[in-house]
């Protein structure tokens, strides 16, 4: 019965922790972030709370798609040089209304923003060298 408690404000504590983040955090700042760590809802909304402020690439994957994981470790050496762009990776499999509200229809697909509206898109892999020219186009 204690070990249930417990466990429940535990919960309670996470659940709020991950609000507050989100409410308290201004702008991110940089790096790579996946979207179920810093939201608790599935929703645009919270989406959108998340892109609102600052540059960011948002990357829609799965896990099972081959391109992705190429295009992951792509991100994950680029995020490294560019530090005031942050890189937020959306399980299309998680978050499926964002997924249409984008209507993203094939993956890797990335989408460039810049304090909340929308630049651009590309869809499919691309080399090291191509993204970090699209990057340079778009942020400098």
């Amino acid at each position: 019965m204690k070990t249930t408690n417990l466990l429940r404000i535990a919960l309670i504590f996470l659940m709020f922790s991950s609000i507050t983040f989100i409410h308290s955090k201004k702008e991110l700042s940089g790096g790579i972030v996946y979207l179920e760590n810093i939201i608790d809802r599935k929703d645009q909304q919270a989406f959108n709370h998340v892109i609102e402020k600052g540059n960011i690439v948002v990357d829609f994957y799965a896990d099972w798609c081959k391109p992705c994981n190429q295009l992951s470790s792509i991100v994950a050496q680029i995020a490294r040089e560019f530090t005031n762009i942050t890189f937020i990776k959306v399980n299309i499999d998680t978050f499926s209304s964002i997924r249409s509200h984008y209507n993203i229809k094939s993956i890797p697909t990335l989408i460039y923003f810049k304090n909340g509206r929308m630049i651009t898109r590309s869809t499919g892999l691309m080399s090291k060298n191509q993204l970090t020219n699209k990057l340079k186009s778009i942020y400098s």
